[in-house]
């Protein structure tokens, strides 16, 4: 920064490290003003910023001398809100230049709707150009048109409400390796979360080729994926997969839903399947488990009170001659909860008490079916609870059931068969789209 042919500058140092950063600068005699923020205080930056223009930079990284001035002759000459070079890696004292297009132009003026294209091209280093928040310059009046202020998704945002950016023919900014960097299984859920909510921002955009989006993103669920397997990040890479196979078939639920926060309550192991199928981490604790149809109505009809009873389990593991299975038997209250998939009382409580506290209480979703010899008694009842988006899966049309969704191809059988495949079974997203109940 003390290089920097461009003398008229402010820094700002969001810091998030426990070294005196204060001292430190004073001690160096610098010939800029600092300002140093907390981290948990980078929402304000808008308000402390002087100056027309802003960059943001990293401290593992480095710039060349003429960086800030390159940058600023190029955004008063072009009257645009964002300047942007290309860029070099610098490992083992080597330079590695990333230059486009030869050496016949000097600059490329650009939309915001194809900048933001280009952090999806098929190049990682278009993409890492593209992407990387740090070493463009900006106008500071894009900085106060955002409101959702998160450093993790600010670049985008910025391009967004952009009107116009210039791309020098020039190299800008130099990345340098990074040191103790996040384990991939640390950082993958906030990089992808972020990427989608890119995509959902970008979508309502005119002439946002957003097909092109979607099939970067299912590339880079694919590369995720590999990578956490690799690692040895089992669970993780089967979360990342199952997003990848939901993706390929045409399935985005965060383009396709208002909301991701849903909570469903099912009578047996469908609704774990819908969260395992999309991706999503279980919002409920009705997962590898069923309860028989009476106890189901009396559950769902009283669902808060049955919520607030403690689980309490039969001292043995129970074994009935109809499952052929060994597992535990819980109770909340009068209702019998058969966590058929635990091998443990211990496992039983742990998980049921960690996912309860996920439960969305304004966004809940109840699916029952006709299994387990449910009656067309108990149907009725379900179906005529006050809830405004119930689920019913039956084997066979039943006169009068609103909730009903039949599935084709069982009406031989005298029940609904055992459903190891929802996403293919039925319409899941029209249904989620419908949106929850608030308790």
């Amino acid at each position: 920064m003390e290089r920097q042919t461009l003398k008229d500058i402010e820094v700002i140092i969001v810091n998030q490290s426990t070294e005196e950063i204060a001292s430190i600068s004073q001690q160096m005699n610098l010939s800029f003003n600092i300002k140093i923020i907390d981290e948990n205080s980078f929402a304000e930056l808008s308000d402390m910023i002087t100056g027309d223009y802003i960059t943001f930079l990293s401290s593992n990284d480095s710039l060349f001398d003429w960086t800030f001035e390159k940058m600023y002759h190029a955004i008063k000459l072009s009257d645009s809100d964002v300047v942007l070079g290309h860029f070099a890696d610098l490992v083992d004292g080597v330079f590695y230049f990333y230059p486009w297009g030869g050496d016949n132009w000097l600059t490329e003026n650009l939309t915001n709707v194809q900048v933001l294209q280009k952090m999806d091209d098929t190049d990682h280093r278009i993409r890492k150009q593209y992407r990387s928040l740090f070493g463009k310059l900006f106008n500071s009046k894009l900085l106060r048109k955002i409101n959702q202020f998160d450093i993790n998704n600010l670049i985008w945002r910025l391009y967004i409400h952009s009107k116009t950016a210039t791309y020098i023919n020039f190299p800008t900014y130099i990345y340098k390796p990074v040191i103790d960097a996040k384990p991939l299984k640390d950082s993958y859920k906030i990089i992808l979360e972020n990427y989608e909510n890119r995509i959902k921002d970008c979508a309502v955009l005119e002439n946002y080729d957003i097909e092109r989006a979607k099939k970067q993103y299912i590339q880079e669920l694919a590369n995720f994926s590999a990578w956490l397997k690799n690692d040895g990040e089992y669970l993780d890479s089967d979360i990342v997969y199952h997003k990848l196979i939901a993706a390929e078939k045409g399935i985005f639920p965060f383009l396709e839903l208002d909301r991701l926060d849903f909570t469903i309550i099912s009578n047996n192991c469908v609704g774990g399947l819908i969260y395992k199928q999309l991706g999503f981490q279980y919002r409920t604790p009705f997962v590898g488990l069923f309860i028989l149809p009476d106890d189901y109505y009396k559950l769902t009809k009283h669902f808060r009170y049955y919520m607030e009873q403690e689980l309490v389990f039969e001292e043995e593991l129970i074994s009935p001659s109809w499952t052929h299975e060994v597992y535990p038997l819980g109770h909340l209250g009068d209702i019998d909860i058969h966590f058929l998939y635990y091998s443990s009382i211990e496992e039983a409580r742990t998980k049921w008490e960690k996912r309860k506290k996920r439960i969305n209480w304004n966004n809940l979703y109840f699916k029952f079916d006709n299994k387990d010899s449910a009656s067309e008694e108990i149907l009725n009842k379900m179906d005529n609870l006050p809830y405004s988006n119930k689920l019913i899966l039956v084997n066979r049309p039943y006169k009068n059931l609103k909730s009903q969704c039949v599935i084709p191809g069982q009406e031989h059988l005298p029940e609904l068969a055992i459903m190891s495949d929802p996403l293919n079974t039925f319409d899941i997203m029209a249904w989620l789209k419908k949106g929850g109940n608030a308790l």
